[in-house]
């Protein structure tokens, strides 16, 4: 695969792969870099891709999101200082059966279908 953040998550996760890399706010997705609150759009989102395996031998996808990004206040319209730093435990599932089943029984988990190419960049808008 040619685009380094485009990957198979099922090899990525069966295999323990990592992946780390950075993008600038203004180089996601319109529903994150047109917001109106972050006050500088050139704020550097970075980015670790883990993969593995959890106890119960389900491939996930680990995602950790971090940004010291300055938001503008509601209240003073100025920036403040603000640091994003999300991790999410993603858990792959063959097929919606198995998916909707674990969901039903752990309310806390994050659990998407296997997808066969996996934009990485489309993880951190949605994290």
């Amino acid at each position: 695969m040619s685009y380094p953040n485009l990957i198979d998550p099922e090899v990525f996760a069966a295999e323990g792969q990592n992946l780390q890399d950075s993008f600038l706010l203004e180089e996601l997705d319109e529903r994150v870099s047109s917001h109106d609150y972050p006050a500088d759009k050139q704020t550097r989102v970075s980015f670790t891709l883990q993969g593995g395996r959890d106890r119960l031998q389900r491939l996930f996808l680990d995602l950790n999101v971090k940004a010291d990004m300055p938001l503008i206040c509601q209240r003073c319209i100025t920036p403040m200082p603000f640091l994003l730093d999300e991790t999410s435990r993603i858990v792959l599932f063959a097929d919606e059966e198995s998916l909707d089943e674990a969901m039903l029984a752990d309310e806390e988990l994050e659990g998407m279908l296997l997808e066969k190419e996996l934009d990485v960049r489309t993880l951190v808008e949605d994290q």
